[in-house]
């Protein structure tokens, strides 16, 4: 695990409780719940890539399929690095984790913040987005992971409202190791590289 992705990581893992079943969203390719495994989390989790099975990974195509576990079953819900490559119907997976979600569990959201610094600067100055073609070329090594739509931190807030989360914290968070990036971003966090929300369940 790089050092960028340890400290996202210990960045949520300070706003949820130890205690408890904890489900993760997209585990592949499972750096994450290794790390989860050895922080001593019950974790489970689930992916269309579950070829290693040995980390508790179970298959499901989260927009698709009906998660294969029973109603209110996790105290925790973590979809980090996940909601910006899905593309068919996120809004289905979006409400499958609130029916297996305990009615007093905590749900973490990250993804990245489509007008992050350097997205701005590399669409200015080159006319293109952040990195598009690696990570559509990235399909061969690890199976598809191109972005199919980032979002604004005011986006996805809609998105999870429709859905009837109650969001109770939020977070700009910056990856980069760039003095400047990160001096800009502590004055202007709106512009940070990754959005982060804890929810709860909302009114029905």
């Amino acid at each position: 695990m790089n050092k960028e992705l340890k400290s996202r990581v210990d960045a949520t893992l300070e706003i949820i409780p130890k205690e408890g079943k904890v489900l993760e969203i997209g585990s592949y390719p499972f750096t994450v719940t290794k790390y989860l495994i050895s922080k001593g989390y019950d974790v489970k989790g689930i992916d269309k890539n579950y070829t290693r099975q040995s980390v508790g990974v179970v298959p499901c195509d989260i927009e698709t399929e009906k998660f294969p576990f029973k109603n209110n079953t996790f105290d925790v819900v973590l979809m980090m690095e996940v909601f910006e490559h899905l593309g068919v119907n996120p809004i289905h997976a979006l409400k499958e984790v609130r029916r297996v979600l305990k009615p007093k569990g905590i749900f973490v959201i990250t993804t990245p913040n489509i007008i992050r610094l350097q997205n701005i600067k590399s669409i200015l100055l080159e006319g293109k987005q952040l990195n598009t073609l690696k990570t559509l070329t990235q399909k061969e090594s690890l199976g598809y992971m191109g972005h199919i739509r980032e979002y604004t931190k005011k986006e996805l807030k809609e998105i999870l409202t429709y859905c009837k989360f109650k969001i109770e914290k939020g977070r700009m968070y910056e990856g980069s190791q760039n003095k400047l990036t990160k001096t800009l971003t502590s004055l202007f966090p709106s512009y940070s590289s990754t959005i982060m929300l804890a929810c709860r369940k909302g009114d029905k």
